[in-house]
């Protein structure tokens, strides 16, 4: 089982690997945020797919388990980063018809 999870974790680690080339790439041509922000995640996804592949070839030791918590955490701040983002920019709920000072029913609420 052990041989099983290192060979998934390292196609998903090449998979992401290539992916992150693909992003850069197209980064240099259409300098954006969002594209910065999915290179970061896919790089952190690589190398912490990586790190999990070798730790479990080779056991968790101090190294492995610090590149795997490491990166993860990376993961983790940049998707908190794009999802805090993307929420301000959300659109306000449209108001209620002009000259009405009633509340709009809620079919849910009876």
């Amino acid at each position: 089982m052990e041989v099983l999870v290192a060979l998934l974790a390292f196609a998903g680690a090449v998979l992401a690997g290539i992916t992150t080339g693909v992003l850069v790439g197209r980064l240099r041509d259409e300098p954006a945020g969002w594209l910065i922000a999915w290179s970061i995640a896919t790089g952190a996804l690589a190398l912490s797919l990586g790190a999990i592949a070798v730790g479990h070839l080779t056991g968790f030791g101090p190294v492995t388990f610090r590149a795997y918590q490491i990166t993860g955490s990376l993961l983790a701040r940049s998707g908190w980063r794009s999802a805090s983002s993307s929420s301000s920019r959300r659109r306000a709920a449209p108001a209620s018809p002009a000259g009405s000072s009633a509340p709009r029913s809620r079919s849910w609420a009876r």
